[in-house]
């Protein structure tokens, strides 16, 4: 391959995400963290990869093993306490085991809901955005448009994505184990992005007709109740809606805990007994890991939905297995097209 190429990251085949967060990038931040990144490394190519699930910072023109640690600090989220040894969750690839992980990434394979189409559109994104301030020359720009048309192969010509799979089909799926049944029962949505409007719409599709919106910005509250078939409520009224619903999906942007667990228990109190379910598929958490401590709480993170993926990856492996032949397939296609460059 005529550049080189190399990506240092965590994600969560690497890291529970109670480490997760701690590298988390939120999209308002993505631009003055790559800023950081290219004032580091002013020589190299750059395009930063970060969602609910991992955070990689892609490289050309640059020795990521001999600056893993510096690549890693700038992953890290400066906000946050970094104890411990973190070194150990961060991997490295260089080369062709590089480009075939990010076109993996991009063809969901590497997700934690393989077939997910939502991490296609994350990488676009954050192309984009390098190329937009000038991290991302020719060689980064040919890399990642060559894991577009792999992710867009691999959707065309296999099952893989068969299902219309995602975190937040997966989160109402794992409520359904918990809870059976969901008609008749009252359904919350903190949040008003993609991943909220997806957990809206699984619900609505398994049989629920009351579920509260909650969102910072209730006029985004208000468009996405008024698209999908919920109700939006004001966010101070959060309390009052924990009072009342049988499961909760929480899926913000925000970079801190939204959901206390001093809120829960109150909300406990005055429940009868009732159980509630809390799914927290955001990262960084949203909902307060002391919550699951509370009499009648059970509180799922990103990581307790690995055993329904599991299940549902074990349904799809003949599409898996076409999908990583049209990996290699673009891997050496790539490669060859690199090399008479």
């Amino acid at each position: 391959m005529g550049a080189m190429f190399s990506v240092v990251g965590i994600s969560h085949r690497s890291a529970p995400v109670a480490v997760r967060e701690l590298a988390s990038v939120r999209a308002a931040e993505a631009s003055a963290r790559l800023n950081l990144i290219r004032g580091e490394f002013p020589d190299a190519e750059c395009v930063l990869l970060s969602t609910c699930n991992r955070a990689e910072i892609y490289a050309s023109g640059l020795d990521a093993a001999r600056h893993k640690d510096r690549l890693m600090r700038a992953l890290l989220n400066p906000a946050r306490d970094h104890a411990g040894d973190m070194a150990s969750f961060f991997y490295d690839r260089h080369g062709r085991d590089a480009v075939r992980h990010l076109f993996a990434v991009a063809s969901s394979l590497d997700s934690m809901v393989v077939g997910e189409t939502e991490i296609l559109g994350q990488v676009k994104e954050a192309l984009a955005l390098a190329e937009k301030s000038g991290a991302a020359g020719d060689a980064m720009t040919a890399l990642f448009r060559g894991a577009i048309r792999t992710a867009r192969r691999v959707h065309a010509q296999t099952d893989i994505g068969r299902g219309r799979v995602s975190v937040s089909s997966l989160a109402v799926e794992f409520a359904v184990k918990v809870l059976g049944d969901l008609q008749g029962m009252v359904a919350m949505i903190i949040g008003a992005g993609d991943t909220a409007e997806l957990a809206l719409k699984s619900l609505v599709n398994r049989g629920i007709d009351d579920v509260l919106v909650l969102n910072r910005s209730h006029h985004h509250g208000e468009d996405l109740a008024r698209r999908c078939g919920g109700r939006a409520c004001d966010f101070w009224l959060l309390d009052d809606c924990l009072l009342r619903a049988d499961v909760v999906i929480s899926s913000t942007s925000a970079p801190h805990v939204v959901v206390s667990a001093d809120a829960v228990r109150r909300a406990m109190a005055g429940r009868a007994e009732r159980p509630l379910l809390l799914i927290d598929i955001a990262v960084p958490r949203d909902v307060d890991p002391d919550a699951d401590s509370i009499d009648g709480v059970h509180v799922c993170t990103i990581d307790d939905l690995q055993r329904v993926a599991d299940e549902n990856l074990a349904r799809r492996q003949d599409a898996v297995g076409q999908a990583w032949q049209v990996v290699d397939e673009e891997l050496k296609g790539f490669g060859a097209a690199e090399g008479a460059a």
